[in-house]
């Protein structure tokens, strides 16, 4: 007669557990809430004390990221305490301990939220570690709309994990590691191209195909060539970098060229004689800073030469120079200890070694000799004259 009782009393809060949406449960509601029924029969703690426990549960297990791994659990888990708190107020006649068995049901709500994390973990690993890449690469931030929406997607599978329906989340994974791999291209365009494409866009608002034609040109083809290798070769992070490099160094290069070929084109006879005394000014600094006097008055393209050589023949003496230097210490630091004596006399040291009298006593030169008295400093003679 109990059983039939206890039997009717789950099939009651069953009914009215389930009254929510159908698509916002997971696949063992009616078995979870069923458990609960029964346990809450039994229970030794009140109906307060049970919620309680359910809310610290629930704050504990988003921490736990649960509103990723199993929203659907947190959700109903998050309905039944609130569910409880009402039958608290209310209870319904139909039902003892209506608000306890709410209250447990949540706890197992959250119980179970914790194995379809690992549920999920198991069968889209590939999905977790791409969604790891993308944090690394920060994408949540330099993309946050795509990344929501990708997010979403997501989920989508971790609610048919939840739903019972693994084998057709596994299978849509698939589809969802293609639009991951095409947001991670997009992210690392971002990254590595953006700067280049906004000085490309630069150099043709100043009408770099007039000013600057073949830089320009050469700017587009540098930029292409990065787009199609990044899209072919994302996962070579060093290429990547490169390509984004070179974009960038050819579009700056192409807006910086238009920038002072239209000054050029557009200046009166004046104005040019100015402004080519003002580059023979900044080459004649850089040999005075090197050789402390101008550059014989020149082409400009050999006296650019010229300072090219100049730099060269410096690089060569700085590079002899530390070679010196390095032979030098190591010479040092393999001579024996017996021969130390004779290196430093090799390198300038000055020692001192203490005096051998004929007797063969020695006598360190630090030792101040006695004086006879007819030797003695002036110190001594100021003391004789006063006694």
């Amino acid at each position: 007669m109990q059983h039939w009782k206890l039997q009717t009393l789950t099939l009651t809060f069953s009914a009215l557990l389930l009254s929510a949406c159908a698509s916002k449960q997971i696949a063992i509601s009616e078995s979870v809430q069923q458990r609960a029924a029964q346990e809450a029969s039994s229970a030794t703690i009140s109906p307060e004390q049970a919620i309680e426990s359910a809310e610290e549960k629930l704050s504990d297990a988003k921490a736990a990221e649960l509103e990723f791994f199993a929203p659907l659990h947190l959700v109903q888990a998050q309905e039944s305490i609130t569910q409880a708190r009402e039958y608290l107020i209310e209870p319904p006649e139909d039902i003892k301990n209506a608000a306890l068995m709410a209250a447990i049901a949540a706890q197992n709500f959250i119980e179970d939220a914790y194995k379809n994390k690992v549920t999920v973990q198991a069968n889209l690993k590939e999905a977790l570690r791409h969604k790891d890449i993308l944090i690394e690469l920060k994408t949540p931030s330099l993309l946050a709309d795509d990344y929501q929406s990708l997010m979403e997607d997501f989920v989508d599978l971790v609610i048919l994990i939840e739903k019972g329906k693994t084998a057709e989340a596994v299978s849509d994974q698939v589809a969802l590691l293609a639009d991951m791999s095409e947001l991670e291209i997009k992210t690392l365009k971002n990254i590595h191209l953006t700067e280049a494409e906004a000085f490309y866009e630069k150099a043709d608002d100043i009408d770099a195909d007039e000013y600057a034609e073949l830089s320009f040109d050469k700017a587009g083809q540098v930029l292409d060539a990065s787009n199609n290798f990044i899209q072919k070769n994302y996962r070579d992070r060093k290429g990547v970098k490169k390509a984004g490099e070179e974009a960038l160094w050819a579009t700056k290069r192409a807006y910086y060229v238009a920038l002072e070929s239209e000054k050029v084109i557009r200046m009166e006879p004046e104005n040019s004689e100015k402004h080519i005394l003002l580059m023979v000014d900044l080459l004649n600094s850089i040999n005075q800073k090197a050789y402390g006097e101008d550059l014989e008055p020149q082409k400009l393209y050999s006296a650019t030469e010229a300072l090219i050589k100049m730099v060269g023949n410096l690089k060569a003496q700085l590079e002899t120079s530390k070679q010196e230097t390095k032979l030098a210490i190591q010479k040092l630091e393999s001579v024996p200890v017996t021969q130390a004596s004779q290196v430093d006399q090799e390198v300038g040291v000055i020692t001192t070694s203490p005096l051998i009298l004929p007797n063969n006593e020695a006598v360190e030169t630090s030792q101040e000799p006695a004086l006879q008295e007819d030797e003695q400093g002036f110190d001594d003679v100021e003391v004789m004259v006063s006694e």
